[in-house]
């Protein structure tokens, strides 16, 4: 790639980017808004009892396009989830959010940070919206050509009502995967959708590649690569 050079070879894909990129930061957000690490807890488990609830009855309906959801740890575990499932977790907790229930949970939260939790609900839902645009096929141009001014209005939402730890020089998005956000802009109109660059299918390969090599092991994480490699081998 004579214009782009490295980059453009290697473009970004959804699975890092969004799956276990941005999509990660939102509940991360929640959770260190509410109390960074073991702190409020009983706010926390609050907010997990509420998304489970919502979620075993938004289960219930014949709706085919809601995304996968992780019940497993709710919503304030924020490991052992994969990228899939954190879109659908995501979604959940917007609605866990707009609920009267859940706003009372984080009034205090969002009082004591100063942020208005419906423009922390419409930041969530955009990020939302530009991931299903993104992976969508057959968008027009035009539209790319054109989203720029929206993509950066969201990235600025994300900063100001969505803000991670503040380090001295940083606010805490200086990383790739939130550039990646207007960096996309440039993949989808070399390659289309968002879809056509995305890892997931060769992902699932670590279930053989990795899995099975590790069901041959005692699981000791002071021995496991040795006796993975011993096998292997």
């Amino acid at each position: 790639d004579i214009v782009h050079g490295i980059n453009g070879m290697t473009p970004l894909e959804w699975l890092h980017l969004n799956g276990q990129g941005n999509f990660k930061d939102g509940p991360e957000v929640i959770h260190n808004l509410i109390g960074k690490g073991d702190t409020k807890k009983s706010k926390k488990e609050e907010l997990d009892l509420l998304f489970r609830a919502i979620a075993e009855e938004i289960k219930r309906n014949s709706e085919r396009d809601i995304p996968i959801m992780a019940l497993r740890f709710a919503i304030m575990n924020l490991t052992m989830v994969t990228a899939n499932e954190r879109v659908g977790n995501y979604f959940m907790l917007i609605i866990c959010l707009s609920t009267k229930r859940g706003n009372a949970i984080m009034r205090n939260a969002m009082e004591y940070h100063k942020l208005d939790i419906q423009k922390v609900i419409d930041t969530m839902t955009a990020l939302l919206a530009y991931d299903a645009w993104c992976r969508s096929f057959g968008i027009p141009k035009w539209e790319i050509d054109n989203a720029g001014p929206a993509v950066s209005q969201l990235m600025q939402d994300m900063i100001a009502y969505l803000p991670r730890e503040v380090e001295e020089g940083t606010h805490g998005y200086h990383k790739v995967k939130f550039h990646g956000l207007w960096l996309i802009l440039e993949t989808l109109k070399q390659y289309g959708s968002a879809q056509n660059t995305s890892s997931e299918t060769r992902e699932r390969l670590h279930q053989t590649a990795v899995g099975k090599n590790g069901d041959g092991t005692n699981l000791r994480p002071t021995s496991f690569t040795v006796q993975c490699g011993t096998r292997d081998g």
